[in-house]
């Protein structure tokens, strides 16, 4: 019986040890496999990094070129909005000359049909005080 135990024990480690062998390849296996994925994750990181870095280079390209383009833009715009601003403060400034002219004018013709008011009024209420005194 002591044989059968040991016999039995003698393979219960030596299926212990092919286990141990078989889990042993497995893990190298697995590593392999881990390794090769690090290795082609590592590169595909790579590249999207390069695209990212290109990418951000381009982009910043751009924006300094838009920015250039605003800049400009509001340059010309500026200057624009300052010659109409003189424009306007011209015209405003002969509008102005030429209504104080008008008014110059209407206050001179109004004197004078004021004048010619007054003397057809004197002329009427002579003519009046003409008449009355003739007729008494």
């Amino acid at each position: 019986m002591e044989q059968e135990r040991l016999e039995y024990l003698e393979k219960v480690l030596e299926d212990q040890r092919q286990d141990g062998r078989e889990l042993r390849e497995s893990v190298r296996h697995l590593g392999n496999k881990v390794d090769g994925f690090r290795s082609e994750l590592s590169a595909r990181i790579g590249a999207l990094d390069t695209k990212v870095d290109a990418s951000r280079s381009e982009l910043s390209a751009r924006i300094d070129a838009l920015d250039t383009k605003v800049d400009a833009s509001r340059s010309e715009l500026s200057a624009r909005i300052d010659s109409l601003d003189t424009k306007v403060d011209a015209l405003r400034s002969e509008l102005s000359a030429r209504i104080e002219a008008l008014g110059g004018k209407l206050d001179g013709q109004f004197k004078w049909i004021v004048g010619l008011l007054f003397g057809f009024a004197v002329t009427i209420v002579g003519a009046v005080v003409g008449a009355l005194y003739a007729i008494r």
